[in-house]
């Protein structure tokens, strides 16, 4: 390996030393070279610690002979040289210690360029030059790069730093592939153009970096040079701008490795973080005079722990910008807060490991009190961000604010024109004087954009604020609360509005609803339960009692009554049992729905055979086909999205020095086969194998080897303290390291505490890791399964015990092995050699799978609970889906004490809905089915049958199994299970905390419901909760007799679909009715359909089931609200009001009043009811009551509304109508 990299590297200073002569337009001699021996250049010269008047120059050899060095101002007359001996503490690397050398050039000039050779023993050379930082410049420019990993941008990059030709360049983190104890990978950086050698570098740690190493190459430079109360923090003062770098893996890699893994972290840890981050508090205190400040660290402001930590320092510190890395994405946010807006920016570095039309590095220009940032992609600027010392310049027009009177604790609606007049980018924000109190219009989703290199828009997430150019103006709106009565009065810039705040009666509101599924203290994705809970809080101005409504899509399924003082907040809570698995949308009041998924089926999971003799069986999920390998063994081949195997812990095991996992895989040629094709764009850490609960983010693993989007394979385990991680890569160096596509491979990662980890490809050592510093306990994760083409990945949502998302792999295996020891090069080779035998160490194997069909079981059975009946047997209905030659066969056994089988019969399944008849089929008190599943695994397509639903009916008694946690209360035996539809979906967070007391409410029995749900559970009995489920309703319109002097009109109208009735079958013609119950009717004579995400303000006073329908109808004009516009779609309705809506709808009117003398109250009609009531008398549409009266103002019953609809649009009614 060291020979290899010796003649690497000897090669590239040749070659660099010769495009130094053509690049750079400098008078330099060309580097002179000496017969090659066994010392050369190992990395650099490269440059640190930049200053006025010196700086540090460092490299290392092959050789630990003293090496010389010359400097001057004039290229073809450097000075004499100096002897420079190597550092006698430099660490050691595979048992040898490094060779690492350091010079600093003092008592230089500032702001003038230097060059200088660098010699060695055998006359090897290598030359660079520089230029001391200036005193006062007029202008300062600099580069930032993160993520550089190995580095495909670098030719790119050398040819734009020589052409930029910054003061210095900022490295915000993560310069090698693997990991910082992998010493050859920061070869990656230090070795990767001319810059290294003459342009200097500053730099902040990355989670990649961190080790000895880096230490030695970069920080222990660096603080004795700037100093570092705090290890790994610098800070550094160029002309009047202030740079501030930190470490920040202390908080979001250690503190993020033990609290996301279900830990806490050490003290160590807590004691570094706190000390970052009072020492960045006081640097910036001390810095306020800078015109700018400066901020790089690797971990982004996306990072939570970032966030936390860092936030609220770096904008109480005014810090100008923050430059960032690791999510290799690139992103621009501001602050969060309105008072802060762009005054701190955000800028998130796109990766620069591979080129990506999203930049790769950045360059940044200040001059006159503006700093200007381009985003650079191959060469090309691909978006800008410039600041400037003045922030938040916005001016304001056309501003407009919503006029009174409201109701207490209404939003009130402002909007205006916002025009950025300074010189850099702004954040819209509308300060809002409400009686001298200043709130904030902030934020609206919107995303910055840039432009790729083709021309085509690259879109970038923010935090969701609109940001402003300098010059640019936009219009942002939005609301603030009013939340004392009385006189309101409210600026935006020069203007202002009175707003006379007015009493609100007894109003609720419902948010914060947290859901939890079973009763355990976290939730169960496999249970049926359902508790939610949600606050109330009475908005009003007087005490009330509120009705709160448990909602199951829009279905009201259980209900309790909490009086609430004005202002009070109570806590609510509902138990409720789904009777079906699937997915519901359920919400409490006018709360925003919450989404829940129950699940469900049962299927046929063929079982692959342990052959370690340790009972650890895998299963086959989604339905892989099966083939052959180049030897003729079987394999089974996945596809990448829904394949995989599964090997669920038995606990029978535990790793605590050594482990070694193997699988022999093809990996895909061509695309189509569900990931990005294992390409260098494609997704990353696609798992071989995998031992724990999520990889690619923390330390939520036992064991893993997955394949990079590089190709290269990494091999970790996971440690039990703050670092965790202890991972290694292929060497990317070595073209013959990592995957061979289309290609049979036995892909091998072992690891023990004495030798460090190893990895194999074809029985070639492809990467190696020295042994970790720590002894640390490594964390076996019990209970969580081993994994074959799958793992959850990203971070660990700690009560769900998975990662947001899923990562697969695609391709063939034919085998599979795990070991509790790491097995030698030589042991490998044996087993590459003799695969079907079991090989040396085969004590030691806790999991052999090997994946020709015939260790492959493709039956296995559930077995029901035993059922008690009340009565023989009547029938059984199904619901299954069985494919091609799949099948599923139903026994029904019959026991008369729920023990013993006293009889059965067998049933074969089909696939669809049926039902099957069980007269005769036996006797018993009690009854329980047997299902047997049979899979096809197959060379096109495997068939996997899929069971999901039995019911049973015997006598009066019915046997249900329709969810999981139904199919749960049985067993299942070989090759049958469920698959949880969970292991496929990406989550945006973790389970609600569900902590915390609830108040008692009074329940309520449900009487009615919306007409257009049905039901799809019952309320589960606790031992506070006693709602029941409401009855079955009898036909509709049972109460409608057909002597009813509309019964006619109402028996038209149910025949068309108007009319349905409510939860009880029930039309209560003689009652009032709502003006949302009218409405409802109305929009559905008319086809008028419900305005979709609809949500209406408390005071409207309206049904939750009628949000959307009032919502068309009032843009439809024929609803319009009260003299403060609400709706008040639960009040009664008038005679007046009906009439109106009909007549607005049939689009009536008329100015001729006199058309309404007829009627002996005419003048009681109100003026805003005239118009619409004239036109419909015009039209003989409106006759009155047989006294001559019309009684506009009375209110009016559901027969009556009805009749009038009908005949306005029918133009047919009953005499009787009035």
């Amino acid at each position: 390996m060291k020979k290899r990299m010796r003649a690497r590297n000897q090669h590239l200073k040749r070659l660099l030393s010769l495009l130094l002569t053509v690049v750079m337009v400098l008078a330099m001699i060309p580097a002179a070279f000496a017969a090659d021996t066994a010392s050369g250049f190992v990395i650099g010269p490269y440059l640190l610690a930049p200053k006025t008047t010196s700086m540090v120059a460092v490299w290392e050899t092959s050789g630990s002979e003293p090496t010389t060095i010359r400097f001057g101002t004039d290229a073809n007359a450097l000075g004499d040289a100096v002897t420079v001996e190597r550092d006698p503490e430099a660490p050691a690397y595979g048992g040898v210690q490094t060779n690492i050398y350091r010079y600093k050039f003092s008592e230089l000039t500032p702001g003038t360029r230097y060059y200088y050779e660098v010699a060695l023993a055998n006359g090897e050379t290598s030359r660079g030059t520089f230029r001391t930082l200036e005193e006062n410049p007029t202008e300062i420019r600099y580069i930032s790069i993160t993520d550089t990993h190995k580095f495909d941008t670098k030719a790119t990059f050398d040819a734009a730093v020589a052409d930029y030709d910054p003061a210095f360049i900022i490295h915000g983190g993560d310069m090698v592939e693997g990991t910082g104890t992998q010493k050859e990978q920061y070869a990656f950086w230090f070795n990767s153009g001319e810059f290294i050698h003459n342009y200097p570098v500053v730099y902040a740690c990355g989670n990649h970096d961190f080790s000895d190493y880096f230490d030695m190459y970069v920080i222990d430079t660096q603080t004795e040079e700037y100093g570092s109360a705090v290890a790994g923090n610098i800070s550094f003062d160029y002309g009047n701008v202030h740079f501030d770098l930190m470490d920040s893996n202390p908080w979001a890699l250690f503190q993020m490795n033990a609290e996301t893994s279900g830990g806490k972290m050490d003290a160590a840890t807590a004691d570094k973080i706190e000390k970052s981050v009072q020492w960045l508090k006081d640097d910036l205190a001390k810095n306020q005079d800078k015109a700018f400040r400066i901020l790089v660290m690797h971990h982004p402001i996306s990072d939570p722990y970032t966030k936390m930590h860092i936030a609220p320092v770096a904008e109480e510190g005014h810090v100008d910008m923050m430059l960032a890395g690791h999510t290799h994405s690139y992103a621009r946010a501001v602050s969060d807060q309105p008072t802060v807006g762009a005054g701190t920016i955000y800028l998130t570095h796109q990766d620069s490991r591979a080129v990506s039309a999203k930049g790769s590095y950045m360059t940044h220009t200040i001059k006159d009190g503006v700093l200007t940032t381009q985003n650079m992609a191959n060469g090309g600027v691909v978006g800008t961000t410039v600041t400037a010392v003045d922030k938040q310049q916005l001016a304001y027009s056309n501003v407009s604010i919503q006029s009174g009177p409201v109701p207490c604790n209404s939003e009130i609606e402002i909007s205006a024109t916002i025009t950025n007049t300074g010189k850099g980018m702004a954040a819209a924000v509308i300060p809002v004087d409400d009686n001298g109190t200043i709130k904030y219009i902030y934020g609206d989703l919107e995303s910055d954009s840039g432009l790729s290199t083709s021309g085509e828009p690259v879109r970038v997430s923010s935090n969701g604020v609109k940001t402003l150019e300098p010059g640019e103006s936009i219009e942002l709106s939005g609301t603030v609360s009013l939340t004392e009565i009385g006189k309101h009065t409210v600026k935006v810039a020069d203007v202002s509005k009175d707003i006379e705040v007015q009493f609100r009666p007894a109003t609720f509101s419902y948010t914060n609803v947290r859901t939890k599924l079973g009763n355990g203290e976290i939730s169960d994705i496999g249970s049926d339960i359902l508790n939610i809970k949600a606050d109330i809080t009475n908005i009003g101005n007087e005490d009330g009692t509120a009705t709160a409504t448990l909602y199951v899509g829009d279905e009201a399924t259980l209900s309790k009554q909490y009086t609430l003082k004005a202002g009070e907040v109570k806590t609510c809570e509902f138990t409720y049992q789904f009777e079906q698995a699937g997915e519901f949308s359920v919400r409490i009041g006018d709360s925003a729905p919450e989404t829940v998924y129950i699940e469900g089926s049962i299927q046929g999971m063929p079982m692959v055979v342990d052959q370690s003799g340790k009972g650890n069986n895998g299963y086959l999920h989604g339905a892989p086909t099966i083939g052959t390998d180049d030897k003729g063994n079987g394999t089974i081949i996945l596809d990448g999205d829904k394949d995989y195997v599964e090997i669920p812990d038995n606990q029978n095991f535990t790793i605590d020095n050594g482990i070694t996992g193997m699988v022999w895989a093809k990996l895909p040629v061509s695309e189509g086969t569900g990931i990005n094709n294992l390409t260098p764009n494609g997704r990353d850490h696609n798992p071989l194998m995998t031992k724990g609960v999520s990889i690619g983010w923390g330390t939520n693993y036992l064991y893993r080897m997955a394949v990079r989007a590089t190709g290269k394979v990494t091999v970790g385990i996971g440690f039990n303290n703050d670092n965790g991680e202890f991972f290694w890569n292929d060497d990317d160096a070595d073209p013959n390291a990592g995957i061979k596509k289309g290609e049979w491979v036995q892909y091998v990662g072992g690891f023990d505490r004495t030798t460090g980890g190893d990895s194999y490809q074809n029985k070639y050592n492809s990467g190696h890791i020295d042994a970790p510093a720590f002894d640390s306990e490594i964390k076996n994760w019990p209970g969580a399964s081993t994994y074959i083409g799958f793992s959850y990945t990203g971070a660990l949502l700690t009560n769900r015990g998975r990662g947001v998302d899923r990562t697969m792999l695609a391709g063939e295996v034919s085998q599979a092995r795990m070991y509790q020891s790491k097995l030698t090069e030589a042991e490998v080779a044996a087993v590459a050699d003799a695969p079907s035998a079991a090989g040396p160490k085969s004590d030691d194997l806790v999991l052999w799978l090997n994946f020709d069909p015939k260790n492959i079981v493709q039956t296995g059975t559930h077995t029901t609970e035993w059922a008690e009946i009340s009565g023989a047997p009547a029938s059984l209905a199904y619901k299954a889906e069985i494919p091609g030659k799949s099948a599923i066969q139903a026994t029904v056994e019959f026991s008369k004490d729920g023990k013993t089988v006293s009889g059965s019969k067998a049933f074969d399944l089909k696939t669809g809905e049926n039902t099957i008849d069980l007269t005769g089929a036996g006797e018993g008190k009690y009854v329980r089915i047997v299902t047997k599943f049979t899979s096809n695994l197959g060379t096109e397509q495997t068939d996997i049958p899929v069971l999901y639903t039995y019911t049973l009916k015997a006598g009066e008694s019915t046997a249900a199994w329709n969810t999981y946690a139904d199919w749960a209360k049985g067993t299942f035996a070989d090759g049958a299970g469920h698959q949880s539809s969970d292991a496929y979906r990406a989550l945006s967070e973790d389970f609600d905390d569900y902590a915390g007391e609830v108040d008692e409410g009074k329940p309520v029995e449900q009487t009615a419901a919306s007409s257009e749900t049905t039901q799809t559970g019952s309320a589960a009995t606790t031992e506070t909760t006693t709602e029941t489920k409401p009855e079955q309703p009898k036909e509709a319109g049972w109460d409608v007799d057909d002597s009813h002097w509309a019964a006619k009109t109402i028996r038209a109208m149910m025949a068309e679909g108007v009319l349905e009735g409510d939860a009880e079958g029930r039309i209560r013609p003689d009652d009032k009715i709502t003006r949302e119950e009218m409405i409802w009717v109305m929009n559905t004579m008319l086809g008028i359909q419900p305005k979709a995400d609809t949500k209406l303000d408390a005071a409207d006073r309206s049904s939750d089931w009628a949000y959307g329908a009032l919502a068309a109808a009032k843009d439809a004009g024929i609803l319009q609200g009260d003299e403060f516009g609400y709706l008040c779609g639960s009040d009664y309705a008038t005679r007046a009001e009906i009439i109106t809506m009909i007549a607005r709808a049939c689009k009536v009117s008329s100015d001729d009043r006199s058309v309404l003398d007829g009627f002996t109250d005419a003048a009681d009609i109100p003026d805003w009811a005239v118009s619409a009531l004239a036109g419909m008398a015009a039209q003989g549409s409106l006759s009155g009551y047989t006294d001559g009266t019309l009684q506009p103002n009375d209110q009016i019953t559901r027969a009556e509304a009805f009749s009038l609809l009908y005949e306005a649009i029918t133009v047919e009614a009953p005499a009787q109508a009035a």
